[in-house]
C-alpha cells in the first residue's frame, strides 16, 4: 500500500499492471485541537478590593465630595465669601443659609467652601513637597548606603526626635505676622518628609539586590536612571500609605496654625480661620464653629480609613490572596 502527498495524489500502478488502491494524505487543514476549557479567574484588583470594603468607599466618596466641593466652589457659591452683611448675622441653619450666618453676615456654607480650597490645597501641596524629598533622599540613601546612607539617616533621626508642630510654630512666629499659603506648604512639606524618606529606603535596600538592577547596570544605566525607572515604582505601596495619612497631619497642622493666629490671615477663610473666629459664640451661635469643625474632622478620619484600606489592600498577604 502505498501513501502519496497532496502534490502526487494520482493512481499508481503496480508491477503486474494490477491497479492499486491508494490512499491520499487529507488536503485541508488539520483538525482544530479542542481547547480546553480553563476556569475563568476573576481578576481581584484594587476597585474590587474597593467594593468589598463599604467603609472606605465611603470614605472615598465624601473625599471625593469635599474635594469636589472645594473645587468647585465659585460655581457653587449663591454669595460671596466676603460679603458683609449687618441685617443677617447670626442667622441659624436655613434654606437660604444652609450652615447659617457669621458674625459680620456672612455664609458659613459658601466660607466653609472656599476654606476647603485652602485647607486642602495647604494638604495636598505640602505632601507633594514631602513626597519629592523624601523619594530623594530615601533612594538615595538605600541605593549608595556606606557614609551618605549614615548621614541621611541620622538627619532622619534627628528630625523625627524633634516636636514638628512646634518647629513650625517658632519659624511662624519669627517670620512675617501674614504667613502666605505658599510659606505654610513650604513649611509643613519640609518637615513631614521623614517617613517617606525611611519607607523609601527600606523599599529600595531590598530591591537593589534583586537580578534585573544588575542586568540594568550591565547594559550601561545610569544610577539616576536605576533609581528612577527600576527602583522608586516599587515604593508605590508603602509611600501611598504614607502619603495619605501625611495628608491627615497637614491639614490637622495648618489648621492648628489658623486656629493660633500664624497661619492663614483673614479675611482669606481657611477651616483652622474659621474656628479660631468662632470660639467667641460657641455657647449662642454653635453652628459658625461646627461646621468648619466638622469638615476638618471629617477629612481626617477619611485619610486614616483610606490609609488602613491601602495597607491592607497592598499587603503582600492580601497580594498573594488574590
Amino acid at each position: 500500500m502505498v501513501f502519496s502527498t497532496p502534490a502526487l495524489d494520482t493512481p499508481a500502478k503496480a508491477p503486474e499492471g494490477r491497479a492499486v488502491r491508494v490512499h491520499s494524505v487529507p488536503t485541508g487543514p488539520p483538525p482544530s485541537r479542542r481547547r480546553r476549557s480553563v476556569p475563568v479567574r476573576a481578576k481581584h484588583g484594587f476597585l474590587h478590593a474597593l467594593k468589598r470594603n463599604p467603609l472606605a468607599f465611603t470614605a472615598l466618596v465624601i473625599v471625593g465630595l469635599i474635594v469636589m466641593m472645594a473645587i468647585f466652589a465659585p460655581l457653587l457659591s449663591p454669595y460671596d465669601k466676603d460679603q458683609i452683611d449687618l441685617t443677617k448675622q447670626y442667622l441659624s441653619p436655613s434654606l437660604d443659609h444652609p450652615f447659617g450666618t457669621d458674625d459680620l453676615g456672612r455664609d458659613v456654607f459658601v466660607r466653609v467652601m472656599h476654606g476647603g480650597r485652602v485647607s486642602l490645597s495647604v494638604g495636598f501641596l505640602a505632601m507633594l513637597v514631602a513626597l519629592i524629598v523624601g523619594l530623594l533622599a530615601g533612594g538615595v540613601a538605600g541605593y549608595y548606603g556606606g557614609v551618605l546612607d549614615t548621614l541621611v539617616m541620622r538627619f532622619v533621626d534627628l528630625m523625627l526626635a524633634i516636636p514638628v508642630f512646634f518647629v513650625i510654630l517658632f519659624i511662624s512666629s519669627i517670620m512675617t505676622p501674614r504667613l502666605t499659603v505658599i510659606a505654610v506648604i513650604v513649611m509643613i512639606g519640609f518637615t513631614q518628609w521623614m517617613e517617606v524618606a525611611r519607607l523609601v529606603r527600606s523599599v529600595v535596600m531590598a530591591t537593589k539586590e534583586n537580578e534585573f538592577v544588575d542586568a540594568a547596570r550591565i547594559i550601561g544605566a545610569s544610577d539616576k536612571r536605576i533609581i528612577l525607572r527600576h527602583l522608586l515604582p516599587h515604593t508605590t505601596a508603602p509611600v501611598l500609605v504614607a502619603v495619605t495619612l501625611g495628608l491627615a497631619q497637614a491639614i490637622i497642622i495648618e489648621s492648628a496654625l489658623s486656629f493660633l493666629g500664624f497661619g492663614i490671615q483673614p479675611p482669606t477663610p481657611s477651616w483652622g480661620a474659621m474656628l479660631q473666629n468662632a470660639q467667641g459664640y460657641l455657647a449662642t451661635c454653635p453652628w459658625i464653629a461646627v461646621f468648619p469643625g466638622l469638615m476638618i474632622f471629617t477629612t481626617v478620619i477619611c485619610c486614616n480609613v483610606l490609609a488602613d484600606f491601602l495597607g491592607e489592600a497592598f499587603s503582600p498577604m492580601n497580594a498573594q490572596r488574590r
